[in-house]
């Protein structure tokens, strides 16, 4: 049974609205004068019926200023959500029988539990929270937990609810997700708050998203590809956006302004009549490195439906974030310049332009359900205990317990000041750890997500962090890859690399080898010259895997000089004739080539006689014989070059082939468009062989794709077997 209360049935047109008559528009369609398409066209028809008719003009910078002049102001952003100014929480109750139960979060108190089969997540604003029970919206007052009102379903699946100034607004369709046409079909409700009709229900042959509402306008996206806005007065669409270059998933109204998009964040200015991203205020939040696990979006599809209301693996892993106010009607912000990630029982905080880590935070147990606010974030845990996470530091600003099981909440805060809180316990450093060393198999992806966020760091004590996870005996294998890939991407830290060196299996002492092949690697990209002689210390240590010889003699050969000549040769002298290596030949030709270049001629001399020696396999002779011939061939042409290319020489080649590697700029401008500047450090061969690039801020995409790319062009040649150079770059 629907409750009515006094002005429950729909309502008279909105001042300034226009009407058109059928008259109108069945003449503007048959006769298409002049006349009779001004009279179409001059505005919004208003009205119940629907509203997405074919020849509504899209697109009008007019009609979005008209409806912006109807929202509120900006100066007003961070009040709260609900009538009453309380922040409060109304969560799914588990257990038998299942209910509702409301907490006002400042006074730290129940308003009210009611039983009731929940079977959607609770919408909360306004006066009330409205959740789907069955087949019909049940609408319960906020101050007392009272039933105010239903609305049936009439079968269709529930995409969102929204509510605002007394308003309800909810969309429904009869499938969630699908753009098959036998599923382009919905239904719209525009009621007050006891879910009576302020206008007849709107049926449209459209697919619907989640609705947003504001200042008595209603926002819904449809077809993936367009909003239009509601009188919610009247029903009448007020304006269209036809976006042309990105879906529309999401479309949301918070104080601070409406925002839409899917991957990335539009907001609503006089801007978004333009209908492309260039054109409005636009924040693109696109990334393939690193991914986040559960892949989820950016905000919740409003075409994928409300949802049961029970919890899910989606509701586990996700994003959250609350839109930062301001004037610029070309600019999108984050509140606190965050963006957070909440995977089962962790919290992890990033900066939404380059995703830096800012803090890691773990939960008690695994968040029911989050949502980021000015200053902080609010997390729900399934066991009822509650969360104001500060921003600055992921600290807990305010806790609260429910007393019950939560499946999911509906959780309006924005505004609410909590206060300071307790200072958060450890170093930023030790809590990330913590994380990384945590043993819960289930929130490995999370601690790899961390792990990687966490190698990007400047700060040199991370490169001890990371050969920690790596020398952690029950670390999983994706864990140690990755900080050994993090390893290899770092610009710093090379002391502690050296020092773990140090290092050599002793079954006695129980010394753990230390992860020679990585730390080769590491070390060699970084350029770290002091580190020839403790790597070389590993050439003869029986424990030193073979399958990282190659590149330990490289680094050796690449770091090394004349000192590194004696470990080399005994290296060569063992293993030269050893059956073992016939089948490594990669690594022994290695150790000659270091052997010519540091050794001189009593170098070179050396591997003469050993070619020619009784021992000497053919294949490895012959490649030894060219070795030494290739290097007297290059003598004479090396003792006109520098030892090292000059810094500046070298920049200004790089800078000058621009033109070769514009494009690999212009995508890393594209993804992270608050980026003006990077830092490139190349390391290269003396004979222009780019042996890797690291970028700061880091963005591995940018650097995979300069690497070949820059070694296309005339590089500065030396004598030096490599040299590190770094490179500043515009992206504008």
């Amino acid at each position: 049974m629907l409750r009515r209360n006094p002005g429950s049935e729909p309502r008279a047109s909105a001042r300034g609205c226009r009407r058109s008559s059928s008259r109108t528009l069945k003449r503007a369609v048959r006769f298409p004068t002049v006349a009779a398409l001004a009279a179409l066209l001059a505005g919004p028809a208003c009205g119940p019926g629907n509203p997405f008719t074919n020849l509504f003009p899209d697109n009008r910078e007019s009609d979005v200023n008209m409806v912006l002049a109807r929202l509120p102001d900006a100066a007003t952003a961070g009040r709260s959500p609900t009538t009453s100014g309380k922040p409060v929480v109304v969560a799914t109750r588990l257990g038998d029988p299942p209910g509702l139960v409301a907490y006002d979060v400042a006074a730290k108190a129940v308003l009210w539990s009611v039983d009731v089969a929940v079977d959607s997540p609770p919408f909360v604003g306004g006066g009330v929270a409205v959740v789907q029970s069955g087949g019909e919206l049940v609408s319960f007052s906020l101050a007392s937990g009272e039933r105010l009102g239903e609305r049936s379903l009439d079968g269709l699946v529930l995409y969102g609810v929204a509510i605002d100034g007394g308003m309800v607004a909810a969309t429904a369709g009869s499938g969630a997700g699908s753009v098959a046409a036998s599923f382009r079909s919905g239904r719209i409700w525009l009621m007050d708050e006891e879910l009576a009709n302020v206008v007849a229900p709107m049926d449209a042959d459209k697919l619907l998203g989640a609705p947003a509402l504001a200042g008595g306008v209603a926002f819904i996206p449809w077809d993936r590809q367009n909003v239009s806005a509601l009188d919610a007065a009247t029903g009448g669409e007020l304006f269209r956006l036809v976006i042309g270059d990105e879906m529309i998933s999401y479309v949301f109204a918070v104080p601070e302004g409406v925002f839409y998009g899917s991957k990335g964040v539009f907001r609503l200015t006089g801007r978004s009549s333009s209908g492309r991203r260039d054109g409005s205020a636009y924040l693109p939040i696109e990334w393939s490195d690193p991914s986040f696990p559960g892949e989820p979006e950016l905000w919740p599809d409003g075409f994928a439906g409300a949802g049961d209301g029970k919890v899910s693996a989606r509701s586990r892993a996700r994003l959250t974030w609350y839109p930062g106010a301001v004037t610029d009607d070309r600019k999108v912000a984050f509140a606190d310049g965050l963006l957070y990630f909440v995977y089962y029982r962790y919290v992890v905080a990033m900066r939404p332009e380059d995703r830096s880590l800012v803090w890691v935070r773990g939960l008690d147990g695994t968040a029911s359900e989050v949502a980021a606010v000015p200053g902080g974030v609010f997390v729900v845990e399934e066991s009822g205990k509650m969360r104001f996470l500060r921003a600055a530091d992921g600290g807990d600003a305010w806790t609260g317990e429910l007393g019950v099981g939560v499946a999911r909440a509906g959780i309006a805060v924005a505004g609410w000041d909590p206060g300071a809180g307790a200072p958060r316990e450890g170093t930023h450093r030790r809590q990330v750890l913590d994380a990384l060393l945590d043993p819960d198999a289930q929130v490995v992806p999370v601690r790899k997500l961390i792990l990687s966020l966490f190698g990007r760091s400047t700060d040199p004590d991370v490169s001890r962090d990371l050969l920690q996870v790596l020398r952690e005996p029950q670390m999983p294998a994706e864990l140690r890859n990755e900080a050994a890939h993090a390893l290899q991407l770092r610009a710093g830290g090379d002391a502690f690399l050296i020092q773990a060196l140090a290092d050599h299996y002793d079954f006695l002492q129980d010394v753990p080898a230390p992860p020679v092949g990585v730390i080769a690697g590491a070390l060699r990209s970084m350029n770290a010259r002091g580190a020839a002689t403790a790597l070389a210390a590993h050439l003869l240590d029986p424990n030193t895997p073979p399958d990282t010889m190659e590149g330990l003699v490289r680094s050796v050969v690449a770091l090394g000089d004349s000192a590194v000549v004696p470990p080399l040769q005994t290296f060569f002298r063992l293993y030269g004739a050893d059956t073992e290596f016939a089948g490594a030949m990669p690594v022994l030709e290695a150790a000659a080539t270091g052997i010519a270049v540091h050794g001189g001629e009593r170098g070179l001399e050396f591997l003469e006689q050993w070619a020619v020696g009784p021992f000497a396999p053919p294949g490895l002779a012959r490649s030894v014989t060219a070795i030494v011939e290739n290097r007297r061939l290059l003598a004479t042409a090396l003792q006109g070059l520098p030892e090292r290319a000059d810094a500046g020489e070298f920049a200004a080649a790089v800078t000058g082939g621009r033109d070769a590697y514009a494009s690999c700029l212009a995508d890393a401008k594209r993804r992270r468009p608050m980026l003006a500047h990077v830092e490139v450090s190349i390391t290269v061969t003396g004979e222009g062989q780019v042996v890797d690039v690291m970028t700061t801020p880091a963005d591995s995409a940018l650097a995979n794709c300069l690497k070949p790319l820059v070694e296309r062009l005339s590089l500065p040649r030396f004598r030096a077997q490599q040299e590190r150079y770094a490179v500043p770059l515009d992206l504008e």
